[in-house]
C-alpha cells in the first residue's frame, strides 16, 4: 500500500485503519493517558520510513480531520498530540496547523508547534520523496525572524532556533534560514533589558550561536552561503558579545558572576561565529583570520583584570566588524 497509486481499496483500508485508532484521541484524562498514547503512536507509525507521497497524501488526508478535532478541544495535552501527528503528517494543511500554532497564546503549545516545525523542515530536507510544495517551505522559514524576535518564552524560543537551523539543512532555503535566526536573535537582543540572564535566556542564546558557527564551519570551502548571510551571522555574534559586555558587570564582585561558565561559551562561540564568517567573506582564496582576542580565555580568569580585558576585547571586535570583509554600519554595533 506504501508505493505507486492509492486504489480505492486502500482508501478503504486507510480509513478503517485511522478510524481504530482514533477512538481515544478526544480523551485528554489522565485514566486515558495510556490508551491516548497508544493509539497516537500507532498512527504515526504509518508515517514512518520511506513512503510514497501518494500514499503520504491518501493517509493524511484522512487523518487530518481527526487532528483538527484535537485541536479544536481546547485542550492543552490534545492539542501537544495533534501537532506532534502534524508534524509527522508533514503535508501543506498539516503543515498550516503547525504554523498556525507558533502564534498561541500558551507557551506549551507554542513550544510543541515549534517543536513540530523543525520536524517538517528535517522531513522536507532528508526526503526526495515530499508531499509539501516547496513554495510553502520559505514563507514558513522566513517567518521565525518575526517569531523568534517577539518570543518572550525562552524555551520557545530555543525551539524556533532549532526549527530554523533545521530549515537550513534545506539548500534552497539556507540563506534564508540563516538571515531569520541571525536576525530574530539580534532583534531579540536590541529590545532586550539587559539583567541577571537566566539559565533558559543564555541557552536560547547559546543554539543561535553555536547553531551557526557550526553552519559556517561546514561551508568553508563549499560556498554556500550568501555574504549578507554571513554579515548577518557576524553581526549575531556581536550583538551576542555586546550582551555579554552589559551582563559582566552588573555582578558585584567577578566571583558572583552567575552562570559564568556558560556565559563565558555563549562569548566563544560568538566570536569563533565572527571568525568562521569573516573567512567565508574572504572567499575560496581567504585564510582564517582571528580577531585578535581571546574572549573565552579572558573570562575563564573570573577576576577583575580578565572581565577588563573581555571587556576591551569586545570593543576591539566591533571595530574590526566595521571594516572589510565585515563592513557591518557601525551604528549596527551596540
Amino acid at each position: 500500500m506504501n508505493a505507486g497509486n492509492v486504489s480505492e481499496q486502500d482508501k478503504a483500508l486507510i480509513k478503517a485503519y485511522i478510524d481504530a485508532y482514533s477512538k481515544n484521541l478526544l480523551n485528554g484524562s489522565i485514566e486515558n493517558s495510556e490508551n491516548l498514547r497508544r493509539d497516537r503512536n500507532a498512527l504515526l507509525d504509518k508515517l514512518k520510513g520511506n513512503i510514497s507521497v501518494t500514499f503520504r497524501i491518501a493517509y493524511v488526508t484522512e487523518l487530518l480531520p481527526h487532528v483538527q478535532k484535537m485541536l479544536d478541544t481546547g485542550d492543552m495535552k490534545l492539542a501537544i498530540n495533534a501537532l506532534v501527528l502534524a508534524g509527522a503528517a508533514a503535508t501543506d494543511a498539516s503543515l498550516n496547523m503547525v504554523v498556525a500554532r507558533l502564534n498561541h497564546k500558551q507557551a506549551d503549545i507554542r513550544f510543541a508547534a515549534a517543536v513540530q516545525l523543525g520536524f517538517v523542515f528535517r522531513t522536507f530536507a532528508a526526503n526526495e520523496q515530499r508531499a509539501i510544495n516547496a513554495g510553502n517551505i520559505t514563507p514558513a522559514v522566513r517567518s521565525l525572524e518575526q517569531l523568534i524576535a517577539n518570543e518572550v518564552d525562552p524555551n520557545v524560543r530555543a525551539e524556533l532556533i532549532r526549527a530554523g537551523l533545521a530549515a537550513a539543512e534545506i539548500s534552497t532555503n539556507r540563506n534564508a534560514a540563516i538571515a531569520a535566526v541571525a536576525n530574530g536573535t539580534i532583534a531579540y537582543l536590541r529590545k532586550t533589558v539587559v539583567a541577571a540572564p537566566t539559565d533558559a535566556e543564555l541557552n536560547a542564546h547559546l543554539r543561535a550561536s553555536i547553531g551557526l558557527r557550526d553552519i559556517c564551519s561546514e561551508a568553508i570551502g563549499r560556498n554556500n552561503i550568501a555574504p549578507d548571510s554571513c554579515r548577518a551571522v557576524a553581526e549575531l555574534g556581536a550583538g551576542l558579545l555586546n550582551y555579554t559586555a552589559k551582563v559582566v558587570p552588573t555582578a558585584p564582585k567577578p566571583e558572583a558572576l552567575e552562570h559564568r561558565p556558560k556565559i563565558t561559551q555563549l562569548a566563544a562561540s560568538a566570536q569563533s561565529a565572527i571568525e568562521l564568517a569573516g573567512q567565508l567573506l574572504r572567499g575560496a582564496g581567504g585564510q582564517g583570520q582571528g580577531l585578535g582576542v581571546n574572549l573565552q580565555q579572558n573570562l575563564a580568569e573570573a577576576n577583575k583584570a580578565g572581565d577588563a580585558k573581555f571587556l576591551e576585547g569586545v570593543r576591539m571586535v566591533n571595530v574590526a566588524l566595521s571594516k572589510p570583509p565585515y563592513e557591518i554600519p557601525s551604528e549596527r554595533l551596540k
